[in-house]
């Protein structure tokens, strides 16, 4: 993997009032913050170290350029299709603003090279630091070219592949300007190896079953899962569900005839078996992409406040829990090339909009 470093333009700290303000809004209105001079003056080529420190653990990693050919070519794979309305979008952004205001999330399976190298670039003294609600921002800038040349060598021999873990739109819109444009372009990213990133589940709420008597709906679960009542709200474990309907919470757990089908041969996804088993085939869910009735929510909660709110305000909603995706099972189907379901995956940590902004060279 080659990485480069990059000038990229950092917020001007003396100047914003409230950080909250400015990160949620930047993205509405990046030329506006720019033209106020919200920004620093744009610095000189570096690499970057990122480390976020939240109230439960810390994330560290590299932030910098990396050739889009890296996507073209395989060399950075993505796992979820995009939306053409949403990456058109993307792309109209980034011709508007010449810039890329949020880098895209890589992770890698870890190398113990690159984490000692990151810790021991961190005894030195920070670019800066600020707090954003509970948490830590710090960023190191890496510029003496020894080092750059130490971090580089490091990725071009250990890391052979990565994946998108947030920013698929982004990325997929760089490539189709690079193809307009017919030249060149970098993509801004950080890269955080696997063992510093989580992955969370993306539940569902189903405007569910108008149709049915929860009585028919139990029927019709128990030929694809076992059902049992339950009364906590414990993680469910891989290839099991938590469902919430009418008040009740009800373990479930798939059925071993399910995997002795032909498409379940390779590892398959909790949330592909709930998309297109239960919600598809049983509760006659079309286009699981684009539908209003399916509602997702971050398992960030563990507890499914959320979740379970938005069920209770109507009968004939139906809440499912997931357990979250394992990283290595994220890289078995990646590397196959089996696309996941939509919201198969919440990735931790979350970049903020506006903290590195990339101009594009064009």
């Amino acid at each position: 993997m080659q990485i480069l470093p990059a000038p990229v333009l950092f917020p001007n700290f003396d100047r914003i009032e409230r950080l909250s303000h400015f990160f949620t809004e930047v993205k509405h209105a990046f030329l506006a913050a720019k033209a106020h001079q919200y920004f620093q003056p744009k610095r000189e080529k570096s690499i970057y170290i990122y480390r976020i420190d939240t109230p439960k653990r810390s994330y560290q990693g590299v932030a910098a350029a990396i050739p889009v050919e890296a996507y073209l070519n395989g060399t950075i794979k993505g796992h979820e299709g995009t939306l053409d309305v949403k990456e058109e979008k993307q792309l109209e952004l980034l011709k508007d603003r010449k810039a890329q205001i949020k880098p895209v999330l890589l992770t890698y399976p870890e190398v113990v090279e690159i984490e000692a190298w990151i810790s021991a670039q961190q005894l030195k003294s920070p670019l800066f630091s600020f707090q954003q609600g509970v948490n830590q921002h710090t960023i190191w800038e890496i510029y003496q070219t020894d080092d750059i040349l130490h971090i580089q060598q490091l990725f071009a021999q250990h890391v052979a592949q990565t994946y998108i873990a947030d920013g698929h739109h982004r990325t997929t819109s760089i490539a189709k300007y690079v193809e307009e444009l017919n030249k060149p372009l970098d993509l801004y990213c950080t890269l955080f190896s696997s063992s510093q990133v989580e992955i969370l589940s993306f539940n569902r709420v189903v405007e569910g079953i108008p149709e049915r008597t929860l009585e028919e709906l139990m029927k019709h679960l128990s030929n694809w899962c076992t059902i049992e009542s339950s009364k906590d709200k414990h993680l469910p474990a891989k290839y099991s569900l938590k469902m919430y309907v009418q008040q009740q919470w009800y373990d479930l757990t798939w059925r071993t005839s399910l995997f002795a089908q032909n498409q379940f041969k390779q590892k398959i996804l909790d949330a592909a078996l709930l998309d297109f088993e239960l919600l598809q085939h049983l509760m006659n869910v079309e286009s699981i992409r684009n539908n209003d009735r399916i509602h997702y929510v971050v398992g960030d909660d563990p507890n499914f406040e959320a979740l379970k709110k938005m069920v209770d305000e109507d009968e004939n909603r139906v809440g499912f829990c997931l357990a979250p995706v394992l990283v290595e099972d994220f890289m078995h189907l990646v590397n196959e090339e089996q696309m996941m379901p939509p919201k198969s995956t919440w990735f931790k940590p979350r970049i903020l909009n506006g903290l590195f902004v990339y101009e594009l060279e064009v």
